[in-house]
């Protein structure tokens, strides 16, 4: 979605990112996008991160050398492959973006929908097809209300008479209606990404390990322990 020059941001994280090896848009294709009465044309990729430094105040994301994926929810603003950036984390929801474009405030409603794209069809993305498909239906949870592709203040069209797009919109299109009447069933936790004139990303909040929760396990009970020999 258009390149920016590195820039340096006081944030919570240092990152430094790349675009996986997924075509902008399936077929080398673009998508126009209305939102709020204003239509352009944008291509479709999914930013690969890396934090690269020590520093930061986060703790929502792993340290140095973590590695994740993220797909855009701004459209006022660009990150360019390769570049350095300094973005805020937040919890997704009660955050609101930083955008030189409209921005988006995740309520309840809205937070829980996205957990739901998430958590019920990331696994879903393997191919320029699928990763289209999903940031699509992320824009539509982002900007919209209506979780329909072709209504509302956010809509979207495909080349017209490409297979491929249009194949691409009803995935896309499939799994809003799913999340609408309750059959995508399954959340993840996700974190928001935001800067002054940086894209903003979400991102999967990671889940501990099996072995951190034993960790704590084994430390509540060597407490417990100590607690009763003291008393002894």
């Amino acid at each position: 979605m258009g390149a920016l020059s590195s820039l340096a941001f006081a944030g919570d994280i240092y990152l430094s990112d790349t675009y996986t090896n997924y075509n902008p848009g399936a077929n080398g294709g673009q998508l126009t996008v209305t939102l709020d009465g204003n239509t352009n044309n944008y291509g479709v990729v999914e930013f690969n991160a890396t934090r690269t430094a020590p520093g930061g105040s986060t703790n929502l994301l792993p340290g140095v050398g973590y590695n994740f994926n993220m797909y855009c929810v701004d459209f006022g603003d660009t990150i360019a492959q390769g570049g350095n950036y300094y973005p805020s984390v937040t919890d997704l929801l009660g955050s609101t973006t930083i955008s030189n474009g409209p921005t988006v405030f995740f309520d309840a409603t809205r937070t829980d929908r996205m957990d739901r794209l998430w958590g019920s069809y990331y696994s879903s993305v393997v191919d320029g097809y699928t990763s289209t498909a999903f940031q699509v239906a992320q824009w539509e949870i982002a900007f919209d209300n209506d979780m329909n592709l072709g209504t509302g203040t956010f809509s979207v069209q495909g080349y017209p008479g490409d297979p491929v797009d249009a194949g691409e919109l009803a995935l896309a299109q499939s799994w809003l209606n799913n999340i609408s009447s309750g059959g995508a069933n399954q959340s993840a936790s996700l974190v928001l990404l935001s800067g002054a004139n940086i894209q903003d990303q979400i991102t999967l909040k990671p889940v501990p390990e099996p072995s951190s929760f034993l960790a704590l396990g084994v430390g509540a009970v060597s407490l417990m322990s100590l607690r009763r020999r003291k008393r002894a």
